[in-house]
């Protein structure tokens, strides 16, 4: 879209509970009033700018879904960001991000974190302060090439969907799932997909007792050692009730 710059009456409309302005490219600066819209619930945005204005979009405290996608100049997201009420978190396409701050006092709510196509991103174990232990239900993360490892920061979540590439976008480059993937006694959806330098799951798979679902595609280590009846780690999944190893598919009753 080649919007460049939006009235700043809009900001006047604080009964507005949803605005989309993902995908328009041209967008030179968000409102300067932003944070007016005190009852913004759906919140779509895609700028130019290279530093959001954190304390505007704090102020949208009934925000519950936001969405940032190809803002481009944006190189940290959310380190002085507050949304105690937002349960969806989607950031995508951002070629110059490196950083995401999510701290779970700041984003006591957020239950889904989908992250993808954002090349430079790093989410490290830097955060490992108890502050940072989201209390996610579900994970999407896709095409992140610099995803070798999963952060201590995202213990607690119930579903993970770790994704790397179709046929075109860059896969991640994921080596290793955290031990403490098998202390998540709720997890109950495991998806791992194009991530061809992961070898093996953790030791204690076993333990995930509540696992319900287990999907691996396009990871060949993985599907030889996990390959259902011969595989030489077979035994370790081999609990769970739904299983799909490559093309094969194993189903077992409850």
């Amino acid at each position: 879209m080649k919007i460049k710059r939006l009235p700043g009456s809009i900001c006047k409309l604080q009964n507005l509970q949803m605005l989309f302005l993902g995908g328009c490219t041209n967008l030179e600066t968000l409102p300067k009033r932003l944070g007016n819209l005190i009852s913004l619930r759906d919140f779509d945005m895609t700028t130019k700018q290279s530093v959001l204005p954190e304390n505007a979009i704090s102020n949208l405290s009934s925000l519950e879904h936001l969405s940032i996608e190809f803002c481009n100049n944006v190189e940290s997201l959310f380190s002085g960001i507050k949304l105690p009420f937002l349960k969806a978190l989607y950031v995508s396409s951002g070629n110059r991000l490196k950083s995401m701050r999510l701290e779970s006092k700041h984003f006591p709510a957020l239950e889904i974190l989908a992250v993808r196509n954002c090349e430079k991103l790093e989410l490290s174990n830097d955060q490992e302060d108890q502050n940072f232990n989201l209390r996610l239900k579900t994970i999407f993360f896709y095409s992140l090439p610099q995803l070798v490892t999963l952060s201590h920061w995202l213990q607690g979540s119930k579903h993970f969907n770790i994704l790397g590439t179709n046929r075109v976008l860059q896969s991640c480059n994921l080596e290793v799932l955290p031990d403490w993937l098998p202390a998540l006694t709720s997890l109950k959806l495991l998806f791992i997909k194009d991530c061809p330098k992961l070898r093996s799951l953790p030791d204690g798979i076993h333990c995930l007792t509540a696992l319900e679902h287990l999907k691996i595609e396009d990871c060949p280590e993985l599907c030889n050692k996990y390959k259902p009846q011969v595989g030489e780690n077979w035994n370790q999944i081999s609990h769970i009730k739904q299983i799909r190893i490559g093309e094969q598919n194993i189903w077992k009753k409850s």
